[in-house]
């Protein structure tokens, strides 16, 4: 994470989508290691497919500082369909596809005033769908 601060995110999602559009709620879990606060919470997030993932979303986050967070999301998957013939689809059926995607979000956090920082890393995905 860069912004007045450095430090390290983990989160967790699960999505439902529909077509091109994405809803996901998202654990979210911040540490700083310069200060060694922590901040962790729930997340909702809506995304769109149009060339990238894009889209945003809110929640709110508790620990060390705490108050409503948004933030605004691009992504780019890149994945490969393991339905058929890999690993994946043999051991485990209902998935279908596995794939990462390279994102960055800016957030807007506002514990007691705008606190902006971007988040920037790499997700791992498993689906029940084919991409």
């Amino acid at each position: 994470m860069y912004g007045e601060e450095h430090g390290i995110s983990a989160n967790f999602d699960t999505s439902w989508s529909k077509g091109l559009f994405t809803a996901s709620i998202n654990l979210k879990l911040n540490h700083y290691p310069e200060s060694g606060a922590t901040e962790f919470g729930p997340q909702a997030e809506f995304t769109y497919w149009f060339f990238a993932n894009m889209g945003g979303g809110g929640g709110y986050l508790f620990g060390d500082r705490a108050g409503p967070i948004l933030h605004l999301f691009v992504g780019f998957p890149l994945g490969d369909d393991f339905s058929k013939q890999g690993l994946l689809g043999r051991i485990i059926s209902p998935f279908r596809s596995f794939y990462i995607e390279p994102y960055a979000r800016a957030n807007f956090f506002f514990p007691d005033g705008l606190k902006f920082f971007v988040e920037v890393g790499v997700m791992i995905k498993i689906t029940t769908f084919q991409i």
